[in-house]
């Protein structure tokens, strides 16, 4: 009853430098569709989301959020103004703007660095089985001083729920002065990074009211929410945030001089957060921070293991920075089980599964 339960499970990569989103079984590693996700072609998507029907929302770097509809019998057939579905049905097949009966919404919005984006989980309609009230957080600014702002969006239409600016942020890297990575918590509030240090920030959703917090030397890039409500920022180190007590504790992968090379990170529901660091990724036990899986994912040819997520069925995903692959990995021997070809630029860290979302919150 209610969200991914009901139907085959999906992975979504952004493949940054084609300008699209991709959508792939994540049973079969089969390709289902390919969509452009600003109406130029040249948003630059980076980081993805998935709500508990499967829906993508996926963010431009250029600015701009869009959302694709995961379950082809749920997009309106007259959508594009012609009779019958048109969509895409993989990786060569991609429509042209407006021609995508699964496009449900594009929002633009005023940045030229958007990048963080989180589902929150709506509220399960006990009489229909379904998630009514989904909403989309994300966050831009236009590179200086005073312009980082965080917005709401509703997830049926894309309309502006809230925009709330965050004058306080400082410029945490050179020339970079809005936020990295995004996720919710058990409650819906929004968390956020900046790039490599800075602050963490939590939005919150019952009164839209913010609370700032320092981050630790060598944090943050990519970030999640885990099960225990921990916030964890996975950039140069590793670190977890307690937010009922403001406590910051650290995972040491390598010597304790060696930063990680930055990446993303995401729970498996059940005490361990992988991330990605070079070629391997590390799996941490949550509690004692004692790395207790290496899984070595990165192929000849590959950059750094930029994204990382956990499927549904507790497989752990990969996918090199700016490459045209992404592994499937059995975790517990460490083994590719699969190997999915033909992306374009791949580029995504965030809950690009939907797995985080629904251990956070449960339905």
């Amino acid at each position: 009853m209610g969200g991914m339960g009901d139907f085959d499970s999906f992975i979504w990569v952004a493949n940054s430098s084609q300008g699209t989103v991709s959508k792939i079984d994540t049973k079969t590693g089969v390709e289902l569709g390919r969509y452009i996700a600003r109406p130029d072609g040249a948003g630059s998507p980076s980081r993805t989301s998935v709500s508990r029907l499967g829906d993508v929302a996926v963010a431009n770097r250029n600015g701009g959020v869009t959302k694709v509809i995961a379950d082809t019998e749920e997009c309106p057939e007259d959508a594009n103004g012609m009779p019958g579905l048109q969509t895409s049905s993989g990786g060569g097949d991609i429509l042209n703007w407006g021609q995508d009966d699964c496009v449900a919404w594009h929002t633009p919005l005023p940045y030229n660095d958007n990048r963080p984006i989180a589902w929150t989980s709506g509220t399960l309609n006990e009489q229909t089985c379904a998630f009514e009230d989904q909403e989309v957080w994300t966050a831009g600014s236009n590179k200086s001083l005073g312009t980082a702002e965080v917005v709401l969006l509703d997830g049926d239409d894309g309309t502006i729920i809230a925009t709330i600016p965050i004058p306080d942020l400082p410029e945490a890297w050179p020339n970079w002065f809005g936020f990295y990575g995004g996720a919710v918590d058990s409650e819906n509030n929004f968390w956020a990074t900046q790039l490599q240090g800075g602050k963490l920030i939590r939005v919150n959703r019952s009164d839209l009211s913010y609370d700032l917090f320092d981050v630790p030397e060598g944090g943050g890039y990519g970030m999640t929410v885990t099960n225990e409500g921990y916030v964890w920022i996975c950039g140069r180190s590793t670190h977890r945030f307690n937010p009922m007590d403001q406590s910051w504790l650290s995972a040491q992968l390598f010597d304790s001089n060696a930063y990680v090379h930055t990446g993303g990170c995401n729970g498996d529901g059940a005490g361990i957060l992988y991330r990605g660091s070079y070629a391997q990724i590390h799996g941490i036990d949550t509690e004692t921070l004692e790395v207790v899986r290496t899984l070595n994912v990165g192929q000849p040819g590959d950059d750094h293991i930029w994204g990382v997520a956990v499927d549904f069925e507790g497989f752990v995903w990969g996918v090199p920075r700016g490459g045209s692959r992404a592994y499937k990995v059995q975790p517990e021997n460490d083994t590719i089980v699969l190997t999915v070809e033909g992306l374009v630029g791949a580029y995504t860290y965030s809950d690009m599964t939907g797995f985080a979302l629904n251990t956070v919150i449960p339905g």
